[in-house]
C-alpha cells in the first residue's frame, strides 16, 4: 500500500473520509447507481483501500528496435503485428501535469492507426 505523502494527516483523512461519504450519499439517493455490497462505508472503503502507482516509461517508445525500447512510434509492440500499448508507460518521462491529458492525446493521435 502507498500513502506516503497522502491519507497520513488527520486533515486527509478527514477530508477523503467526507469525500467518500458525500459520494455514497449521492450514490444512494440515486435510482440507477448502487454499490456493491449493502454496508459499504467510507471507513469500509479506506480500510481495504490500495492506491497503485502507474510508472512511465517501463514500456519506453522508441524508432528501432535496439532492445531499449518496447513499442515503435506507432505503439505497436516490437515484434508483433497487432499488438499495441497506450498508456503512460510509453512516455519518456513524467509530465508536470496529470498523466492523463498526455496519455489522452496519445491515444487520440494513434486512433487513426
Amino acid at each position: 500500500l502507498t500513502v506516503d505523502p497522502w491519507l497520513t494527516t488527520d486533515d486527509d483523512k478527514e477530508t477523503i473520509t467526507n469525500f467518500l461519504n458525500t459520494m455514497l450519499g449521492y450514490i444512494d439517493a440515486s435510482p440507477d447507481l448502487s454499490v456493491s455490497g449493502n454496508k459499504t462505508t467510507a471507513e469500509s472503503i479506506l480500510t481495504t483501500l490500495k492506491t497503485g502507482s502507474h510508472w512511465v516509461a517501463s514500456c519506453r517508445m522508441g524508432d528501432v528496435d535496439d532492445g531499449t525500447s518496447v513499442v515503435d512510434t506507432d505503439t505497436r509492440v516490437w515484434g508483433t503485428d497487432n499488438l499495441f500499448i497506450v498508456d503512460a508507460s510509453i512516455h519518456p518521462d513524467l509530465p508536470t501535469g496529470n498523466t492523463q491529458v498526455s496519455v489522452t492525446l496519445s491515444s487520440l493521435v494513434l486512433s487513426v492507426y
